[in-house]
């Protein structure tokens, strides 16, 4: 009877937890983020709102559009819809961009780590997203 209880109280906080990181990752549903990547080796500014997300290239002053799909609190797709400005690297042009699942794994105040699916970048990846204040 005693471990009756016991897994009742684990399976509690487990479920308490779990729904506090999911309800915590909305504060990343809209703003203004950065983050360098770990593939391309470049650095990013990202403006999202509900469903739009853009993304600049800060070497090269490309800027890329989105949209943002959010299948769950903590996940999203991104699906490419164009390019907004051609900066100095024109082999943008002739990227394939396949669709983005994003996964938010954990949340800090000022970041998020997330695992990231396409095949672009094999299997998978993982890098952190930072808010950016105000700028």
């Amino acid at each position: 009877m005693r471990f009756y209880y016991i897994d009742i109280l684990l399976f509690t906080l487990l479920l308490f937890f779990s729904c506090k990181q999911k309800s915590d990752c909305s504060r990343f549903h809209t703003g203004k983020f950065r983050y360098h990547g770990s593939v391309t080796k470049q650095n990013y500014v990202v403006e999202r709102n509900d469903s739009i997300q853009t993304e600049l290239v800060v070497e090269t002053g490309t800027v890329l559009k989105f949209r943002i799909e959010w299948t769950d609190p903590c996940s999203y797709e991104l699906q490419f819809i164009g390019i907004e400005k051609v900066g100095n690297d024109s082999s943008i042009l002739i990227r394939k961009f396949l669709p983005i699942r994003t996964m938010i794994l954990t949340a800090g105040e000022d970041y998020y780590v997330y695992k990231t699916v396409t095949s672009i970048a094999g299997p998978q990846y993982s890098d952190t997203m930072k808010v950016m204040d105000g700028d």
